[in-house]
């Protein structure tokens, strides 16, 4: 009985531990769009001293439940945090030599060195567009920012 209780307060605590972010603005385009709100629960790391290590991210994109497993890939920002860039959510429009659009909803976070702690910092949105992807590069056309909740 004391286990299932533990169980159930441990559900109940870490399904309110989540951090949302929700879009500042909007797109001026209509090709494509980006996600309004994204909510994430506690991430876990998969810290390896020899290998690769990871993040795992749970999260709700517009209320439809996604779960992402990333490459913690980055730099050491002046505070002594690894900083890491990952692709939430993105969505293309066009085709390989015509006009293209991207948009990515791009979520920051950062790992303290010593990997006891993780902040989901910022997220941000991007538009990306090219008028012939297979003669010109892709430029961001506009940033959104999403503000924390």
């Amino acid at each position: 009985m004391k286990i299932m209780a533990s169980f159930l307060l441990f559900l109940s605590l870490s399904a309110q531990a989540q951090t949302c972010f929700n879009l500042q603005g909007s797109v001026q385009t209509n090709e494509v769009k980006l996600a309004q709100e994204i909510c994430f629960a506690a991430p876990e790391l998969e810290l390896q001293y020899f290998d690769d290590s990871y993040v795992l991210l749970r999260y709700s994109i517009d209320g439809e439940r996604a779960f992402k497993r990333a490459k913690l890939k980055g730099v050491f920002n002046s505070q002594g945090y690894y900083q890491v860039n990952i692709v939430i959510a993105s969505q293309t429009a066009g085709s390989i030599c015509d006009e293209y659009y991207e948009a990515s909803s791009i979520l920051q976070l950062e790992v303290s060195a010593d990997g006891t702690s993780v902040n989901l910092s910022k997220m941000t949105g991007e538009i990306s567009y090219t008028y012939d992807q297979c003669h010109d590069q892709v430029r961001t056309i506009q940033t959104l920012n999403y503000s924390k909740q």
